[in-house]
């Protein structure tokens, strides 16, 4: 994503995530799309990319905006994430206060936090972090699917909350409301606003 250490730049980090997110739109289409339309190489598995693209262009996810355009050889930093990812919810119609602590990290700890308190395993919740337990490291690169069950717990929590039946930002004892408030229904009741014209309108 962002990082910058030699460590990250070199290390093999594969990307397994739900194309579906929590509103219903495949955002993973819509993704690589715009980095077609920036400039940047079609994404390849990382150990061809990593081979074959010296320049790095094909496992660029995110490239510095420069004017109007984008400068594809530099990575976008954690500020211009966060950037964006405010100007999207400001569009949305959210207020400066409410996206006030917004952070590129925010997207990476707002599910982290909602599958542990789903209940999900430590295990679960240490893969989808990328954090490796010491001594776990060549289980781990000999495994393939690792990423399977941890992906799939995620995507779990996320019909919970898109159904209403789990509410991560409530207190323990509401969090498993027995009346359910769908995604949709909350946006409509905080907005008074169509939501399926709202996203068509937004994209």
């Amino acid at each position: 994503k962002t990082g910058k250490s030699k460590d990250k730049l070199s290390a093999f980090l594969p990307i397994v995530v739900p194309m579906v997110g929590i509103t219903g739109a495949d955002w993973a289409t819509a993704f690589m799309s715009a980095r077609e339309a920036a400039g940047l190489q079609k994404m390849r598995s990382g150990f061809s990319a990593l081979v074959d693209s010296p320049d790095e262009q094909a496992v660029l996810l995110l490239p510095k905006a420069e004017g109007s355009g984008f400068d594809l050889n530099k990575k976008a930093s954690s500020e211009e994430v966060a950037g964006a990812v405010v100007s999207i919810l400001l569009r949305a119609g959210f207020s400066d206060n409410e996206v006030a602590n917004i952070r590129s990290h925010s997207m990476k700890t707002t599910w982290l936090t909602a599958v542990g308190k789903h209940g999900e395993s430590s295990a679960v919740k240490h893969l989808l972090g990328y954090h490796i337990v010491r001594g776990e490291s060549s289980m781990l690169n000999y495994n393939r699917d690792n990423l399977s069950e941890p992906v799939e717990r995620l995507e779990h929590v996320r019909d919970a909350v898109k159904t209403g039946a789990f509410a991560p930002d409530q207190k323990r004892g509401m969090r498993r409301p027995r009346t359910r408030v769908s995604l949709h229904q909350q946006f409509e009741l905080r907005f008074s606003a169509d939501y399926e014209a709202f996203m068509k309108n937004l994209g």
